[in-house]
């Protein structure tokens, strides 16, 4: 890579930075381009530059992660537990989705770990958001949310298909609020609990999770 490829490269990376945390601060439709430029200490003309418009720096904020987290969902997915309970199968379940946020965020002590913070409070917003944006980044999600649709029903047979397809929404939902700490719980207890301890708490995410789907079985 010559050095003017090189330099453009260090360009997207920095807009996909900064975009990624003011979107996470601010929303997306708060935040315009000339505040990602003058965050990133970058001219105007670069997000149109490297990405063409806002909405598809924004696609490609979400997609840089999406495509890592679909990969290794994905991968424990391909992998599941032989001779399982249903309550194993469904905790797998819950940990195959879950997990990805816990270690990229939170466990890997590196300079991504604040950018995967920051993703997963955006998503976060976007979820129970209705913004147009969202229609342009669905389709990142949409296959992997399917696949994990089945391995819930081939645990859950013969649950309602309303009843699967909400569950699965309450544990996207419960795992995003989950990591994007908001320091609510610092507050209800005094300190002793701290929102943003999550590995020390994860457990309780699987726990509450599973008994949710749990509750599921042989419902119709």
């Amino acid at each position: 890579m010559g050095t003017r490829e090189r330099n453009r490269a260090l360009v997207r990376e920095r807009l996909l930075d900064t975009a990624e945390q003011l979107f996470a601060d601010q929303g997306f439709a708060a935040v315009s381009v000339r505040d990602i430029t003058a965050a990133a200490g970058l001219r105007l003309a670069a997000v149109n530059d490297s990405f063409g418009s806002k909405e598809n720096l924004f696609r490609q904020v979400i997609l840089r992660r999406a495509e890592v987290l679909n990969a290794e969902r994905s991968a424990a997915l391909d992998h599941p537990p032989r001779s399982a309970t249903t309550a194993e199968r469904l905790r797998w379940c819950v940990d195959a989705f879950a997990r990805p946020y816990l270690v990229h965020g939170y466990l890997v002590h590196s300079a991504e770990s604040e950018g995967w913070r920051n993703y997963i409070r955006l998503v976060a917003q976007l979820t129970p958001a209705r913004q147009r944006v969202l229609l342009t980044v669905a389709d990142q999600y949409n296959p992997m949310a399917t696949r994990f649709i089945a391995a819930l029903r081939e645990t859950l047979p013969g649950c309602d298909e309303a009843r699967l397809h909400r569950a699965y929404e309450f544990m996207v939902t419960s795992t995003l609020t989950f990591f994007s700490p908001t320091h609510r719980l610092d507050i209800l207890t005094d300190g002793e609990v701290r929102s943003d301890d999550v590995a020390a708490h994860y457990d309780i995410l699987l726990d509450f999770l599973t008994g949710g789907f749990l509750a599921l079985k042989g419902t119709s």
